[in-house]
């Protein structure tokens, strides 16, 4: 399928990377500021969208927030491609982290927590049987 159909059929909003968020995802930095972006859309706080790179012709999946209070990170990359299932992408991060997580056989703990298991803005705790998530 090429490029032009794919962003028709495409759910998730493209957000095109400017020279200096291109040059941050080449050397590997995942979270952009609103220089790095051309915002030409409104967004949803928390949205997951592609970050479209025009020079390389690829795309990444993050997530972008607008409305953060520190305005120096509005959005962070969580892969390189394109994700076709977020929910199923989400799902298989928090499996990861809860299994990394049981082998220290801690009871009460942090199951999930935010960019150190590749989840920017989720942060999920154990309680008993309770788990507790902030978003």
């Amino acid at each position: 399928m090429n490029e032009r159909k794919f962003d028709k059929l495409c759910s998730m909003k493209i957000i095109t990377l400017t020279k200096s968020g291109a040059q941050k995802l080449n050397k590997g930095l995942k979270e952009l500021s609103f220089k790095d972006l051309e915002l030409d859309c409104s967004t949803i706080p928390g949205e997951w969208v592609y970050f479209k790179n025009t020079k390389r012709i690829s795309f990444y999946t993050g997530f972008i927030n607008t409305f953060k209070e520190n305005q120096s990170s509005v959005a962070c990359i969580v892969s390189d491609s394109k994700i076709d299932d977020v929910k199923e992408f989400i799902d298989k991060r928090i499996e990861r982290s809860v299994e990394r997580r049981k082998v220290l056989g801690l009871l009460n703990s942090r199951i999930v927590y935010s960019q150190a298991d590749d989840l920017p803005g989720l942060i999920a705790d154990e309680y008993c049987n309770l788990i507790l998530a902030q978003v």
